[in-house]
C-alpha cells in the first residue's frame, strides 16, 4: 500500500491492473473507513485512498476530480473505472452546473457522505445497542414510529439548507443562513425564523432547481454533517424517552414493567450516552446506510 502512495497516476493505473486490486479515492481521511467498510461488505479487497496521500495531490473533491481527469489522459484502452474511480460529494457544484461526467468519477446522490446514515436500519441500530430491548420488543411499527417523527423534525432543516444553497448559487446574494455555519450557530442567530420570512422566494428557487419539497430534496440539499447530526441528536432524545412509553399504543410493555419494576425497564437507556457517540454507532456498521447503489458500481470494478 505505501509504495501506492509514491507512485504516478499512471503508474497506480498500472498496479491496479496488474494486483487486480480495485482503488477508490476519497476526500479525506473521514471517508477512508466508510468506504473500506461498504467494499468488505461486498467481498471486494479494495484499497481505499485519500486523496491528499497520493502524490502531487492536496484534500479535497477538487483533487479526486483532477486525479481522474489526469487518469482520464493516459494512454490506456481499457475500461478506467473497472480499475480505479474517484467518489465525491454531490453538494452545491451540481446545481451551479460545475459537476461533469467523467469516466472514473462517481458523484454521490446526495449533499454527501453522512447524508447517507439517515435510515430506519440505523433507529434499529441504535434501539438495540444502547438499551436492552430484544428483538422482540424491538418491531417495525415502533422503529417506523421513530423514524417518521424524527424525519418530520428534520424537515426544519430545509428552509435554511435552501438558503444556502441560494447563497452558493446566486452571486452577491445576502444570506441568513450559509453551508459554513453549524445548526447551533444558525438557532443562536436566527436563522431558522429568518428563513420563514422568506419562504415563497426560497421555494420557488428551489423548485427552479428541481426540489420537491420532499425528504429526499432535503438529503440532496442539506449539508450532511447538518442532517446527520440532528439525526442522531433526536433519535438520542427518543430513545431516552422510550421508557416513558412501555406498555402504551404500539409499545408492548416490557417483562419488568408488567411486574412493577419501572427503574428496570428494558427501553430504558442501559448506560449514558451523548449525540457523537450515536454518531459512531451508527457510523460503525455500514449496513445501516443508503449505499446501495455504491456498491452495485463497485461490484462490475475487476
Amino acid at each position: 500500500m505505501n509504495d501506492w502512495l509514491t507512485m504516478e497516476h499512471d503508474e497506480l493505473l498500472n498496479e491496479a491492473i496488474m494486483s487486480e486490486t480495485p482503488i477508490i479515492v476519497v476526500e479525506g481521511p473521514t471517508d477512508v473507513p466508510i468506504y473500506e467498510k461498504i467494499g468488505r461488505s461486498i467481498g471486494k479487497g479494495c484499497e481505499v485512498i485519500a486523496v491528499q496521500n497520493l502524490k502531487g495531490m492536496h484534500e479535497g473533491n477538487k483533487s479526486v476530480i483532477e486525479f481522474i481527469k489526469l487518469l482520464n489522459e493516459v494512454d490506456f484502452s481499457g475500461d478506467l473505472q473497472k480499475y480505479i474511480i474517484g467518489v465525491i460529494d454531490r453538494d452545491s457544484r451540481y446545481f451551479r452546473g460545475e459537476l461533469v461526467e467523467i469516466p472514473g468519477l462517481f458523484i454521490l446522490k446526495f449533499y454527501s457522505m453522512e447524508s447517507h446514515f439517515i435510515t430506519k436500519e440505523a433507529v434499529k441500530c441504535v434501539l438495540e445497542q444502547c438499551t436492552n430491548t430484544s428483538s422482540k420488543l424491538v418491531n417495525e411499527d415502533i422503529i417506523n414510529f421513530i423514524f417518521c417523527g424524527i424525519i418530520d423534525e428534520l424537515m426544519e432543516l430545509y428552509l435554511v439548507s435552501l438558503e444556502s444553497l441560494k447563497n452558493a448559487c446566486v452571486k452577491n446574494y445576502t444570506a441568513v443562513a450559509t453551508y459554513s455555519m453549524n445548526v447551533t450557530q444558525m438557532r443562536n442567530i436566527g436563522s431558522f425564523n429568518a428563513v420563514k420570512e422568506k419562504e415563497q422566494i426560497l421555494r420557488e428557487f428551489g423548485d427552479e432547481n428541481g426540489l420537491s419539497g420532499s425528504f429526499i430534496s432535503l438529503l440532496e440539499i442539506c449539508k450532511g454533517k447538518w442532517v446527520f447530526s440532528e439525526f442522531s441528536r433526536l433519535l438520542l432524545k427518543r430513545v431516552k424517552n422510550l421508557y416513558n412509553s412501555c406498555g402504551v399504543d404500539i409499545f408492548e410493555r416490557c417483562q419488568f414493567c408488567f411486574n412493577d419494576k419501572k427503574d428496570l425497564c428494558s427501553y430504558k437507556l442501559e448506560t449514558s450516552y451523548d449525540q457523537s457517540q450515536v454518531c459512531n454507532i451508527i457510523k460503525s456498521n455500514e449496513g445501516f446506510t443508503e449505499f446501495n447503489y455504491l456498491k452495485e458500481r463497485l461490484v462490475n470494478m475487476i
